[in-house]
């Protein structure tokens, strides 16, 4: 104990069959991403921004370090908190993913930012909509298991 504080219950290990099924899922959504033509690097912003929202530092370290990996620049990923004040940073296909990531991560967003939703379906289409959704549930449900465990950040 620390701080008078319990440490965190590492819930992957402890329930390891769930942490299982949330492995597949993400499986799933690389799969699909390459079924259907969709680069690493922008499923790699979804994950990065939704972790940017959900303060997940070790998502963050994760993500970030895969990102440069599938070909995300610095630029982009250092200002994706601003991606709407970014001009021409991101591609018009980024930027509806930035929508989907963000939407997918805040319930009143997805209840409130409609048109912004259509206008991202639009650019994407059903299939990539619905990929880049699945991308950032499944990454708010690590967001929310390593958030819980205190998962310490690795790349240190």
């Amino acid at each position: 104990m620390s701080d008078n504080t319990m440490d965190r219950l590492p819930l992957g290990d402890v329930f390891k069959e769930a942490w299982k099924a949330q492995a597949a899922q993400t499986q799933a959504i690389w799969k699909k991403a390459e079924e259907l033509g969709v680069g690493r690097d922008l499923i790699e912003l979804v994950y990065v921004r939704a972790s940017q929202i959900n303060g997940c530092a070790f998502c963050l370290d994760v993500h970030v370090r895969e990102g440069l990996k599938a070909g995300l620049t610095t630029l982009k990923l250092s200002v994706t908190p601003a991606w709407r004040e970014a001009g021409a940073v991101y591609d018009d296909v980024e930027r509806a993913a930035l929508t989907i990531a963000e939407t997918a991560t805040d319930p009143v967003a997805a209840h409130e930012n409609t048109a912004e939703y259509d206008a991202a379906r639009e650019v994407l289409g059903d299939d990539k909509t619905a990929l880049l959704a699945w991308a950032a549930i499944c990454i708010n449900g690590w967001n929310r298991m390593h958030a819980l465990s205190h998962t310490p950040v690795e790349g240190v």
